[in-house]
């Protein structure tokens, strides 16, 4: 078996997480802290999407997002932005809104999401050249982003 690219290797893991409806849902979790800031990214998290069909019968999206009441407070005043942020990013389907949840900042952690195709994750084995292939790369943002990436699979 020859060396593989690392880019066929995310793409498989990508399609098995998120399958095809959760590669908008995947995009913004790993571009999160692009889309708020390090600042916002470290207390809030994307913590669902559900979508339905707009007038034209197009598919759109709402996002929610927890954080602690202080944080949504200024989170809701940057509405407007995320939202252009994650459609630039996602492309479709479209993010019409942004709903907040409540969450205690003492109790801040990862989402527990209750989607039902997240219930039955399934494993997922990463072969060893394909971490042996993130070790040789050279652009550090993007070692640790695969890294990051590798690691989420495994849990």
């Amino acid at each position: 078996m020859g060396t593989q690219h690392s880019s066929s290797t995310v793409r498989q893991l990508t399609k098995k997480l998120f399958e095809k409806k959760h590669i908008a849902y995947g995009r913004i979790l790993d571009h999160w802290t692009d889309i708020v800031g390090k600042d916002f990214a470290e207390k809030s998290q994307p913590h669902a999407m559900s979508y339905r069909k707009d007038k034209e019968k197009k598919v759109v999206a709402v996002l929610t997002i927890t954080a602690s009441s202080a944080d949504i407070m200024a989170l809701s005043y940057q509405k407007g932005v995320i939202i252009e942020r994650i459609n630039h990013l996602i492309g479709k389907p479209r993010i019409i809104d942004i709903k907040f949840e409540h969450q205690a900042p003492t109790s801040f952690q990862v989402s527990d999401n209750k989607q039902k195709s997240f219930d039955a994750r399934p494993s997922i084995n990463i072969p060893q050249d394909a971490r042996e292939s993130v070790a040789q790369i050279q652009d550090e943002a993007l070692k640790e982003r695969l890294e990051r990436f590798f690691d989420a699979a495994n849990r």
